[in-house]
């Protein structure tokens, strides 16, 4: 019925319209990494490897490909995270999602990898996947993985794709990914600031942008705005020199949960409110820099 192979899944996710949400379903031969909402600690605690097996079930491909065609490959992938000042970061939590076997046709057993890094912000991750099965957009195409960064302190979340050298599976492969989170960029609410977006920061993961791995990702600079008190906030990416308009996403603790991509955005936070903007653009676009600009009316 979906034809292709044993890794054309089934994969939904929201198509955004405005603010009207619909439901729409992607048939690609990429596996879809389960992302985890949390964030942890561990500063000190030694790069040790865990392993959680999840289950998703979606419909059985009518592919007649031998699953035993694809065969997973041992990784060690080690490398170092920094923040975008040098400086490691210890104890950051790091989630790598990959796919090591392939059942039943349209059975995919998806696991995670969760490592912590060290007092010099080095981790070491071992386990088994196989190449091509964590693939995105144009460039992902030998990815086996895709990693969640959660550092905790001042450094913003981190994702991105782990790519092997070639789509070969050979038995052991070496992978050296290091890593770089930005620190959290603050400004008060009614400021206004320059961000600057490379094709190289962090895949977009929202409450909008959940789904990863996933052919069309956005790549973001996130700024917090902190919210003094009672008041309507106005939030606007505007438009650069090139006529390029990013899109924005908006979120808070506590906040409703956005339902897509407006800009500019306006409405009611409380006082202390730590409110998250992310400017996006689309994987591949050529370094970009916006104006962000906040307006304040105390209530």
């Amino acid at each position: 019925m979906f034809g292709g192979g044993p890794f054309n899944s089934f994969r939904a996710r929201y198509t955004l319209t405005g603010c009207s949400v619909k439901w729409s379903a992607l048939f690609a031969p990429a596996a879809v990494a389960l992302i985890l909402s949390g964030c942890g600690g561990g500063a000190g605690r030694s790069p040790v490897a865990t392993t959680v097996a999840t289950t998703p079930n979606p419909p059985a491909s009518s592919s007649s490909t031998p699953v035993s065609s694809y065969v997973a490959s041992s990784y060690h992938v080690s490398g170092i995270v920094t923040g975008d000042d040098g400086i490691p970061i210890a104890g950051a939590r790091l989630m790598f999602q990959y796919l090591d076997f392939i059942g039943t046709p349209g059975t995919f057993p998806y696991k995670d990898a969760i490592v912590y890094t060290d007092a010099n912000g080095a981790y070491i991750a071992d386990f088994p996947a196989i190449a091509g099965t964590a693939h995105g957009p144009t460039g992902t195409e030998t990815a086996f993985a895709y990693v969640d960064i959660f550092p905790g302190g001042d450094y913003d979340y981190g994702a991105h794709y782990v790519l092997a050298p070639s789509a070969s599976n050979a038995d052991h492969q070496v992978i050296t990914q290091d890593l770089q989170l930005r620190r959290r960029t603050r400004i008060t609410a009614g400021d206004s600031i320059v961000v600057t977006i490379s094709p190289g920061d962090d895949v977009c993961e929202n409450f909008v942008q959940d789904s990863h791995p996933w052919p069309a990702e956005s790549v973001c600079r996130t700024v917090h705005i902190s919210v003094p008190k009672d008041g309507m906030l106005t939030v606007e990416a505007l438009e650069n020199e090139s006529g390029v308009v990013p899109a924005l996403e908006i979120e808070w603790p506590g906040g409703p949960s956005p339902c897509c991509l407006v800009n500019p955005q306006s409405f009611f936070v409380p006082a202390g409110t730590d409110v998250k903007a992310q400017l996006e653009m689309p994987w591949g676009t050529p370094l970009s820099s916006f104006l962000l600009k906040t307006s304040f009316v105390p209530q």
